[in-house]
């Protein structure tokens, strides 16, 4: 038996290590890999899953094509002809900006970005930009600072004082954090969890403070007004390394201390404990994703932003105001992988791209998805559903037969993490790359992403320059033989990032400052967070799930799942709702199913929350954006659970 060391592909903060052990051609067992100096051998639940994935015997192994009797079986020569011939049909009638590429991040390989050759050697095309995510936060960050940089977790462990988890359920979607949170706690520092949800984590803070959601951004003004009338900000730090305080000053009047109290939804203890923790140093906050899901999210990290830079958290040993590690991205050679040259080339939104392709000239007459399932995915899925029936033909490149690939025209299958070569560089918390080698040769008739594109390449006579991916990822990277190799047999490569962002006080900004009031400034944050209406008393959340990324299921278990509806106990008997009792949940856009889930520990009353990717999730979401970069707004939803044997109008009087 052989270990081979590879690595997880999910979309996440920690980008783990893994090993996997194959016997006879086959993977038998697969671990965290002990040798990474971030993730030290663990491997959460969903990591695991990746190998579940794998050897699902749901797999689709051979192209499909969709035909009036079903689907099809046909060769990957048949399959290439049959596209290529309506793409060229569609650019002959319409132009190259009839082909539409939209994508996301199911898959987070460097390779990934192989695939734009094809499309660039188009002569022109459509895809998809920005993010379903954390957009906003990192427009935020780069208004502020000139760009998001993290502290290394070594960092925090050995430095910080106090540590801030800021709307990240490190629990969930950051488990790797939690050794260098205990080694902070040992040491003396604090813990405290500003989210509106119970979280994993909640057992080891030294203080829990629950906001309204989307109440961020006022709360971090109002401790700023009262810190700085208070006089406990950092008044050096602010004259020699701050811009637009005297501005900043005259917006905060307005966050007096009990219009914020009363708009956060808390109480004075908690406005007093998270003061007295930015009052000191060092305080490292740790922002999570969540924060910017809102329509005033960008501003609402912005408004943090200024608490940590006023308060001289800022380029200190153990501080940070930490949202991204975007100083990654500076290692990798993103225009050499995708080819990208000077073309004709039309943008749609994550967030918007239904609406968007339904109002196209030139229409989309053709659309290829992979590493996405959109009508599991995107925000409102009735709109998805309605652009995608109206497109010519639609490509999917997938594992499995997911919802976008049934009313596909053709899907092709790719392979999993254990079949390919590829190298992790996530751009999200540490500064480690992790190399994953081909494990298992994969089945016959499934290729890599990158090979279906340059072999549809060829065939429609397109000058694509066909890279390997061991030369793709060693030129991207700028790496020696030597260097490359070593990556490749230790598993993980760390770039030569400073463990303290902006510890030189050197900020990316035009003034060469902390820009507090750059660009629209903190404007749009107001203490007047939107109130529920009468008819959509909750406002509802769709969060990161536990046991798998996002929308990546896998096989047809996912279509039968009931979503899980969670809501506080005391919600729960106010509402005169039983433990899984089968509910409808609607909002303006639409209704779905769920089952009740009462959550014991301390929760908000007025909160509910869905995990994000199962299935219906995206029927009652709306596809609003958020203030700042190109990002979506989807925590701005609101809510009611109507019983069932219960009218809407019955639900409405009762409220």
């Amino acid at each position: 038996m052989t270990w081979i060391k590879t690595a997880c592909p999910l979309d996440c903060y920690d980008t783990c290590g893994m090993l996997a052990r194959v016997d006879d051609g086959k993977i038998v067992e697969v671990k965290g890999d002990p040798d990474h100096p971030i993730t030290k051998g663990r491997l959460c639940v969903r990591g695991h899953n990746v190998v579940k994935r794998h050897s699902h015997p749901e797999r689709i192994l051979t192209p499909l094509k969709r035909t009036a009797t079903g689907w099809e079986a046909i060769s990957w020569e048949k399959a290439y002809y049959e596209i290529a011939e309506r793409m060229k049909q569609a650019i002959d009638l319409h132009g190259p900006l009839s082909i539409m590429h939209s994508y996301d991040y199911g898959s987070s390989g460097l390779t990934k970005s192989l695939i734009d050759r094809f499309f660039y050697a188009l002569d022109g095309f459509t895809e998809t930009v920005g993010s379903l995510c954390w957009d906003a936060g990192l427009e935020a960050q780069t208004l502020d600072f000139g760009e998001a940089r993290s502290h290394s977790p070594d960092d925090m462990a050995a430095h910080s004082k106090h540590v801030v988890l800021w709307g990240r359920n490190a629990g969930v979607t950051n488990q790797h954090l939690i050794p260098f949170l205990k080694e902070a706690k040992t040491r003396g520092a604090t813990l405290t969890i500003v989210n509106p949800l119970p979280t994993p984590l909640d057992r080891m803070a030294d203080y829990v403070i629950r906001p309204k959601p989307g109440a961020d951004g006022a709360l971090a003004l109002g401790l700023c007004r009262q810190l700085i009338a208070d006089g406990r900000y950092d008044q050096k730090f602010v004259q020699t390394h701050v811009q637009g305080f005297a501005a900043f000053q005259d917006l905060i009047e307005a966050y007096d201390l009990a219009r914020v109290i009363s708009a956060c939804g808390i109480s004075l203890r908690d406005f007093e404990v998270l003061a007295n923790l930015y009052a000191e140093k060092p305080t490292t906050t740790l922002l999570g994703i969540g924060l910017q899901r809102y329509r005033n999210g960008g501003n609402t990290i912005r408004a943090i932003d200024a608490l940590c830079a006023i308060t001289g958290q800022i380029g200190v040993p153990g501080g940070g105001a930490n949202y991204a590690n975007r100083e990654m991205a500076r290692f990798v050679n993103w225009d050499y992988l995708s080819g990208k040259r000077t073309i004709q080339r039309r943008v749609m939104s994550r967030t918007t791209q239904a609406e968007e392709i339904l109002r196209a000239q030139p229409s989309v007459d053709v659309l290829f998805v992979s590493r996405t399932n959109l009508l599991r995915q995107v925000p409102n899925t009735q709109k998805m559903r309605q652009a995608i029936s109206g497109i010519g033909t639609v490509i999917v490149v997938d594992m499995f037969m997911t919802e976008t690939a049934h009313i596909a025209d053709y899907v092709l299958p790719t392979t999993s993490i254990f079949e390919e070569e590829d190298a992790m560089v996530t751009t999200m918390w540490n500064p480690y790359a992790t190399y994953a080698n081909p494990v298992v040769d994969p089945p016959e008739g499934v290729k890599p992403d990158w090979k279906i594109f340059y072999e549809l390449a060829d065939v429609m006579k397109l000058n694509v320059e066909s890279v390997d991916p061991q030369t793709a990822i060693q030129t991207a990277i700028g790496l020696t033989e030597d260097e490359f190799r070593a990556w490749q047999i230790n598993g993980y490569r760390k770039f030569p990032i400073a463990p303290v962002a902006y510890y030189d006080r050197s900020f990316l900004t035009n003034s060469r400052k902390v820009e507090l009031m750059s660009g629209e400034g903190v404007s749009r944050v107001h203490f007047s967070v939107d109130e529920p209406q009468t008819e959509y008393p909750f406002r509802l959340l769709t969060i990161h799930p536990v046991y798998r990324q996002n929308s990546q299921t896998e096989g047809s278990r996912s279509e039968r799942e009931i979503p899980l509806l969670f809501i506080s106990e005391g919600a729960t008997q106010r509402e005169k709702l039983e433990q899984l009792e089968m509910v409808t949940v609607e909002t303006p856009v639409g209704c779905i199913q769920a089952q009740v889930k009462s959550i014991p520990s301390a929760s908000r009353d007025d909160v509910l929350w869905l995990e994000v990717g199962q299935r219906g999730i995206n029927e009652i979401t709306s596809s609003h954006k958020a203030d700042l970069g190109d990002s979506s707004a989807q925590y701005d939803v609101w809510c009611k659970i109507i019983k069932h044997g219960q009218s809407t109008d019955e639900k409405n009087h009762v409220n």
